[in-house]
C-alpha cells in the first residue's frame, strides 16, 4: 500500500512541477499564468453551477451529454438501460423519474449482498463510459437500496436523492464508487440515513460509543480502489453516522466543494491515500470529527464554514501514518466549535496549478450552500 501511495506522489508531483519541498510534504506554488485563487471574489448574481476540480482533468467529465436519453421509472428499467450502455451502447443519458427501491429493483429482501443498482464495466479494460444517471425535478429517490460503481469512466451522477440503505443491502453505502474509476461527477444529490437509538437498546450513538446504532447503516457514499478525477460538488449530506469515506490502498484524487454537511458523526470526509481539495463547504452540528486527513493524504482545506462542529479538522483513527493539510492563506471560520480548529497548515497543495476556481467568502457560504446544495435546485 505504502509503495503504491509513495509511486502516486511522486507521479503527480513530477506532472504539475516540483518545485522545492521542506520538511513536509511539498506540491508547487500557485501558477502566476492563473488567476489568484486565494482572497475570495465577488459574488456573481447567481451561483455558478459548472464542473470545477479534478473532473475536469484527464479527459474530462461530460457523462452523455449530446447523446441519446432515456427515462426510466423503476429500479428494473433502470438496471436495464445500465446494462444496455454495458453490452456497448454508450453514451446516453438516463433520466430517473420515481422512486427506485428493493421491490421494484426486482429484490425481496433487504438482507442481501446482490441488492444494489450496479454500474460495473465488464473488466478493467473494458469500462462503462459516457454515462449520465439525472433525477427529473425532486423526483428521483432511492429508498432503502444504494447504487455501485466499478469500472467507469466519464460519469455523471446529478440530481437524486439517496436514502435509508441497512448495513447489508448489497455494498451497504448509498452511493458507492470502486476503481479502476475517473473522471466522476456527483452533483446536487441528497445522502441521509438516520441517528439516534437505531437498535432500540436504549443507548444513543450519537453520545455514547454504540456500534448498533453506527453500523445500523453504513456509509453515505464510499470511494475507493484507484478513483481518479471526481468532483463531489452541491450535495447535501445530513443525518449519518458515517458519511464519506475514501480511499483503500490505492490514491485517489478529489474535489469536494460548496456541500452542506449537517448532523454527522465523521467522515466528512475520511481521506486516505492522495490529494483532495475541500472548499466552500459548510459543516453545520456535527458532533464527531469532520475533515479527517490520514493515511499519508495531502489535502487543501480552506473557505470552509465549520459552526457548532467538533474536531474539524484532524488526523483521527490511523496512529501511525498521519495525513497533512494546507489551509491556504484564506483558512477556516469555526463558529461555536469545539476539538481540533487548527490555522496552522502541515504540509503544501495549491489545486490552482491544476486547475481554476473561485473562493467565495464565509457569509456567502452560509448563505448559499444551504440554499442551492441538494436536489431540485438545477434547471434541467
Amino acid at each position: 500500500m505504502h509503495s503504491k501511495r509513495r509511486l502516486f506522489i511522486i507521479l503527480l508531483i513530477l506532472a504539475v512541477g516540483l518545485t522545492g519541498c521542506s520538511s513536509f510534504l511539498a506540491l508547487p506554488t500557485k501558477n502566476p499564468d492563473l488567476p489568484p485563487n486565494d482572497e475570495p471574489n465577488d459574488m456573481p448574481d447567481a451561483p455558478n453551477f459548472e464542473l470545477v476540480g479534478f473532473a475536469t482533468l484527464g479527459d474530462g467529465t461530460t457523462g452523455g451529454a449530446g447523446y441519446e436519453s432515456i427515462t426510466v421509472r423503476t429500479g428494473i428499467e433502470l438496471q436495464a438501460a445500465i446494462d444496455a450502455a454495458k453490452n456497448g451502447s454508450n453514451k446516453r443519458i438516463i433520466y430517473v423519474d420515481g422512486q427506485i427501491t428493493l421491490e421494484n429493483s426486482g429484490f425481496t429482501n433487504w438482507n442481501d449482498k446482490n441488492a444494489q443498482i450496479i454500474i460495473k464495466g465488464k473488466n478493467d479494460a473494458t469500462p462503462i463510459k459516457d454515462l449520465s444517471i439525472i433525477g427529473v425535478g425532486e423526483n428521483a429517490e432511492f429508498i432503502g437500496i444504494g447504487m455501485n460503481m466499478r469500472r467507469v469512466e466519464n460519469i455523471i451522477i446529478q440530481n437524486i436523492k439517496f436514502h435509508h440503505v441497512r448495513m447489508n443491502t448489497g455494498a451497504g453505502d448509498l452511493l458507492g464508487v470502486q476503481g479502476p474509476a475517473k473522471n466522476i461527477w456527483i452533483d446536487h444529490c441528497e445522502f441521509y440515513n438516520e441517528v439516534g437509538d437505531l437498535d432500540g437498546d436504549g443507548i444513543d450513538g450519537r453520545h455514547v460509543d454504540d456500534n448498533g446504532d453506527k453500523d445500523y447503516y453504513d456509509g453515505a457514499c464510499d470511494i475507493k480502489y484507484d478513483v481518479q478525477y471526481l468532483t463531489f460538488s452541491w450535495n447535501y449530506v445530513h443525518d449519518s453516522y458515517k458519511a464519506i469515506g475514501v480511499g483503500k490502498n490505492d490514491p485517489t484524487t478529489i474535489t469536494f466543494h460548496h456541500n452542506f454537511f449537517e448532523n454527522c458523526g465523521s467522515r466528512l470526509p475520511s481521506f486516505r491515500d492522495g490529494f483532495a481539495h475541500v472548499f466552500n463547504n459548510y459543516y453545520k452540528d456535527n458532533w464527531g470529527s469532520a475533515v479527517n486527513s490520514r493515511g499519508g493524504a495531502l489535502m487543501r482545506v480552506e473557505g470552509n464554514v465549520f459552526e457548532n462542529t467538533r474536531n474539524a479538522i484532524g488526523w483521527y483513527f490511523d496512529e501511525e501514518d498521519p495525513g497533512f493539510w494546507d489551509l491556504g492563506t484564506m483558512g477556516n471560520q469555526y463558529i461555536n466549535c469545539t476539538g481540533d480548529q487548527p490555522t496552522e497548515s502541515t504540509g503544501l497543495f495549491d489545486p490552482s496549478t491544476l486547475y481554476e476556481y473561485t473562493l467565495h467568502s464565509f457569509d456567502e457560504v452560509k448563505e448559499l450552500v444551504p440554499q442551492y446544495a441538494g436536489v431540485g435546485k438545477l434547471q434541467l
